[in-house]
């Protein structure tokens, strides 16, 4: 059932707020647009500039304690080159914070390279020093050391790990790559940070959804105007022609 075009603007981005915030495996833009009765173009600029409020906040919180870390990849549909080589895939990191061997909190945050310079740089960012953090045994993961993490590898010899201990990163990978691949069916690689982030807050306050959305307005107004040229990753004609 729709809402209705009888809703004026600001009821219409509190209904598409709560939408999108407490939806459990996202809300496309053309499903959002048909919920608030308005344009498909409308309805998912008002999804990217809230979802943009979620990256910005996402990014004052650090992970601590026993974190798991998994390495994936967003895209690669284009011909080409397949692999961790291809160029039309996203690279993308998600960690878990567990307490009792139950996920408290995650990140999930995309990276420049899977290589040892670009893991260091994301966990002095983002997880605490001294924190336990288990990965695969792949190379890139010897920088949590050097990002002064006590870090765990798991050699596998080949596949994603099964262990208990990469348990809620397996898992969340698979939620994630469901929610989008399912839901949106993909994104473009300009606007995955948003679609990640989006991903990380619902989760990291899945049990307070009666506070969702007010959480998210709080962190609206906090927030610095992104236009929609920004948004949308759009370049002036001369940027774009030569």
């Amino acid at each position: 059932m729709r809402i209705g075009h009888s809703l004026q603007p600001g009821k219409v981005v509190l209904t598409g707020g709560r939408l999108i915030t407490s939806a459990k495996n996202d809300i496309s833009g053309l499903e959002l647009a048909r919920q608030l009765d308005v344009k498909w173009d409308t309805a998912w600029l008002m999804k990217q500039k809230l979802m943009e409020v979620m990256r910005q906040r996402n990014t004052i919180y650090k992970l601590a304690g026993d974190v798991q870390i998994d390495d994936a990849y967003l895209g690669g549909e284009k011909p080409g080159r397949t692999g961790r080589g291809a160029g039309n895939k996203v690279p993308f990191v998600l960690a878990v914070a567990t307490r009792d061997g139950k996920p408290l909190y995650t990140h999930v945050r995309r990276v420049k390279a899977f290589t040892k310079e670009a893991i260091r740089d994301y966990a002095t960012a983002n997880i605490r020093p001294g924190s336990i953090v288990v990965s695969d045994g792949l190379a890139c993961f010897k920088g949590l050391a050097e990002a002064g993490m006590r870090h765990l590898p798991i050699v596998t010899g080949g596949g994603r790990p099964k262990q208990v201990l990469m348990h809620w990163s397996n898992t969340g990978l698979g939620n994630l790559k469901g929610a989008i691949n399912g839901t949106c069916r993909s994104c473009d690689a300009h606007h995955t940070d948003r679609y990640l982030a989006a991903y990380e807050w619902r989760f990291n306050r899945r049990f307070v959804l009666a506070k969702n959305l007010e959480r998210l307005a709080r962190a609206a107004v906090k927030t610095a105007p992104v236009p929609h040229r920004t948004i949308a990753n759009v370049r002036p004609a001369a940027e774009t022609s030569g």
